[in-house]
Formats: structure tokens, sequence, C-alpha cells
């Protein structure tokens, strides 16, 4: 198999005449554009507007030569990118590497249509600079024979510093099997006809395409009250890993919805009722998500402490209340081991719900209270001097653990804010239970608390999924990352595994 040059770059100068530029400077003019009805866009990187190609027959003809120079179609209703570019404005260094509907941008091609001071197209890794001129033509490849990044594809634009430049870009996506029909044809046709400048798309050779990894997207269920933290974090890591990011929000109209596709990955840190309702829309067999089980998210869990009972999870004994009868509160007190007990309430956050009762009339005013309000609260021994790990599970490892120190005048612990108590590698009795704890609730991904006390008992007082899982991250350790690579892991298995494929729209929600 011929190596594929570390990069592969084409310029022309006469992809299209004087007139020609001249023409679509005056029909692409952001006043024109936005007359017709189509979106135009400003920012610090110059005006920006997708074209359709069919917009003029200058266009459609442009369009047709470029992509017959890069070797690979254009879509029916492919658009061109104009960016409109004044003084003092510029483009960053990044790769064009963008996977959609399961295809991967593989090449680029950029035209100028003005001469300007500054503005150049920079290569730096590839020691290149293309500066602009009427006409002028650029094209390169974005990934290689193995569907990886070509480092010397990073490019930028400087900024312009005297005049106008207006550039038209044209993406060419496709899958791994059209790369591979693209090259096959590309090389054959140089073979046939010893054309001097093959086409682009011929460097790639069709074996190798064929394994190129496959586009995924990431559906993040992202509410409005979601930590920002939690978002930019996931978005993140899924870029790192090439994986698109479909932000839906849970509070959009009713209506249909379509669901994400098999092999691609689907994850709500947002906990309201919507957000769930919104994530069983978007989930269908085949779809990565951390609801381990056939159902997905479409299962439910109703006692998760009773469930961790019959597998054996180790627990502080409690017991819900549905009435404050003097009698019955005091047989659990003496079920519970005595005073004081700890009384949880569902719904809080940081600790908020979570009291202590050290006197019997304490409790049982506060039991009266709380079934009065229509609670369903939760008794349960406590622990005294035990150390409050927090260990967050990511399939069967555990990512993360760390200490959460007991609170000054409160019984209540916190995170931790020193960055040695997220070094340290929980006691293998802490890691035992809370991978225990999960897999007993059928999850693959969850935060789970867990008692050590000085004796080495451990007792896990809740798992949760989703839970916030940046607290580590802010102190160095990667969460994001496994999770993300768990769920693609997780995807990989339901999409083999899937029985049936559901239709692309769900129901209304």
């Amino acid at each position: 198999m011929p190596a594929l040059p570390a990069f592969s770059l084409i310029t022309v100068t006469s992809i299209l005449d004087v007139a020609s530029c001249t023409t679509l400077r005056r029909v692409l003019a952001p006043a024109a554009l936005a007359r017709r009805g189509l979106s135009v866009g400003e920012g610090p990187t110059g005006t920006r507007c997708e074209v359709p190609v069919g917009f003029h027959p200058l266009l459609a003809g442009l369009a047709e030569r470029l992509a017959a120079w890069v070797g690979l179609p254009l879509e029916a209703d492919a658009t061109i990118r104009l960016r409109d570019c004044r003084r003092g404005q510029g483009h960053p260094p990044h790769h064009d590497d963008y996977p959609a509907q399961g295809r991967w941008l593989v090449a680029t091609a950029a035209v100028y249509l003005d001469a300007c001071e500054g503005g150049e197209t920079t290569f730096p890794e590839a020691g290149q600079t293309i500066t602009p001129a009427p006409g002028l033509a650029v094209a390169w490849l974005n990934l290689d024979a193995e569907g990886q990044l070509v480092p010397g594809a990073l490019h930028g634009m400087n900024p312009v510093r005297r005049g106008r430049r207006r550039a038209l870009f044209c993406f060419f996506y496709a899958s791994a099997a059209e790369v591979a029909q693209a090259a096959a044809t590309a090389a054959n046709r140089t073979a046939e006809t010893s054309a001097t400048e093959p086409a682009l798309i011929a460097a790639l050779h069709p074996v190798a395409a064929a394994r190129w990894p496959v586009p995924r997207t990431l559906h993040l269920v992202v509410s409005a009250h979601l930590p920002e933290t939690t978002r930019a974090s996931l978005v993140a890591a899924a870029r790192q890993r090439r994986i698109a990011v479909v932000e839906c929000d849970p509070d959009q109209p009713e209506g249909t919805v379509d669901r994400a596709a098999p092999g691609d990955l689907l994850y709500s840190p947002s906990t309201s009722l919507e957000a769930r309702r919104l994530e069983r829309a978007l989930w269908q067999p085949g779809v990565g998500c951390f609801d381990a089980g056939p159902d997905g998210p479409y299962a439910e869990l109703h006692d998760p402490t009773g469930l961790m009972a019959l597998r054996g999870v180790p627990q502080p004994r409690s017991r819900s209340v549905s009435e404050a009868d003097p009698a019955q509160v005091a047989a659990l007190v003496q079920w519970l081991g005595g005073l004081p007990v700890v009384v949880k309430v569902s719904g809080g956050e940081g600790g908020v719900g979570v009291m202590r009762a050290d006197t019997f009339e304490g409790l049982q005013s506060l039991l009266e209270f709380l079934v009065s309000q229509g609670h369903r609260p939760e008794v349960q021994t406590f622990v005294p001097d035990a150390m409050h790990w927090r260990a967050v599970v990511v399939g069967e490892r555990v990512v993360a653990a760390y200490k959460n120190p007991i609170k000054d005048n409160d019984f209540r612990s916190w995170p931790s804010g020193d960055d040695a108590d997220y070094g340290t590698e929980a006691p293998p009795a802490v890691t035992a239970a809370a991978l225990a704890a999960t897999r007993a609730l059928r999850m693959e991904f969850a935060g789970v608390d867990v008692l050590e006390h000085p004796s080495g008992r451990v007792y896990v007082l809740e798992a949760n999924c989703p839970c916030y899982h940046p607290q580590a991250e802010h102190h160095g350790v990667d969460v994001a990352g496994p999770m993300v690579d768990h769920l693609v892991a997780l995807a990989d298995r339901a999409r083999t595994s899937a029985p049936i494929s559901l239709k692309t729209s769900a129901p209304s929600r």
C-alpha cells in the first residue's frame, strides 16, 4: 500500500477568471443574500453565509469543477460557505474535522474572490502560506488513509490588514465506503488517462479507507439549570475524541423528536422529569447509554435501597415512614440501633434534606411535620466517626474517588478542597462496595456515596446517575473522558446486539 504524504496540497490559478470573481462578489454581497432570505451571520471571523450551490449558475459551475478536482461529489442540497472578512478579522488555526450523519469531512476547497493585504491562509504544521488572489483556489485533505487527522491540514487565516477578503469554502463529506470507492475511481482514471493533476482523493488508498473510524454523535440533554462545568467537560471530551455533540433542550415545545441513530451516544446529566422524557424519546436499541439492560432509559428503578439489599450491598439500616405513630416510631428507633438517627427527604442537593435527630421528641415532631407535608421520609441508622467517600464508577472501574470531610458544626460531609484527597486511592472495601452498588442498580455510571467506619466496615448510602462528575476534574482527575469512552463501548455492544430499529421520529412527548 503506498504511503500517504504527510500533507497533500493543490493550488491553481485558473479555476475562476477575474470577470467571474467580480460577478460573484456582486451577487454574493451580504445585503443581496439577506434580501434573498438567506441567514447572514456576523462575528470576529467575518461575515458568514451558507449559500446553496444552485443560488447562481457561476456558483453551480464552480461547485462542479471543485468536485472534479477533489474527486468527491457534492450532494444536491450542498452549500458553499461565503466568508467575508474586513480589516482586523482573521481565524485561529484549526482542523476541519466534523462528522455529520455518518460521514466525515474528508476534504476542503477554498476559492478567493479578492486580493488584499494580510488575510493569508496559513498551514503552520506544513510551513505553507497561501496569499489570496482573485480566482486562486486551494484544496487539502483533512484525513489520511487511516481516517486520522492529517497534522499538516491545521490551517488558519491571518488578520486582514488592508482591503477585504472574500472567499468561498466547499466542504466534502463522505463515509469510509464512499472514500474507498472514490479513491479507487480516481486512481484508475489517473492510470488510464495519465492525468497530470489527479483528483486529490486519489491519495487515499481504498483498502485503508475502509478502516476509518465510525462517525458518532453524542446527544446531550442539557437543561437551563445544568452547571456549565458539566456541559463543558462532556463536550470537550467528546470533541477530543472526534465525536459530534448535539445539545438537546428538554424544555423544547412538544412534538416529534428524531431518535439517535444506532451507534450514537446518549446521556442526560439533567435530572428533571422533562429531561428523562426527552432521553427516552431520543433512545432506541443500538444507542449507547448508561442505563444497562435491553430497555435502556425506559426501565424504571422504584426501590434502589431494596434492590441493593437484595444483591447483598452493605447499607445502613433504613426504613421509609408513611405515618408518625409514636409507638411505631419508638419500635423503628430500637430496630435501627438507637438514637441518633438520620432522616432523609428526597429532592435536595448538597446535603439539603438530610437531617439528624438526637432525641425521640425531636424525631417525633420532625416526622409528623414531614408526613403532614406529603413526604415519605427515610429514617436511617447513624454511623458515627465514619469517613464519607464519593466513588465515581464508570463501567467496571472506579475512575475517581475522594473524601468528603465533615463540615464544621455539622454532621454532614462536604467535598474536599485538598488536591491530595483526589489522588489517594480508595480502600479496596470502598471500591468493591461502589462497584457492587452500581451493578445492583443496573447502571453503567454512578456517583456512589460510601461510609468507611474506623472498624473497616463500609456502608453504601446511595448511588446516583447522573451525578456531578466535574468535582474530581477540578482537582485534575479526568472523568468525562472515561464516560465518553465507555459510552462508545456501550454503543458498539448495543449496535451489534440491537434486535430492532425504531422509527426515526418518536411520538409526541
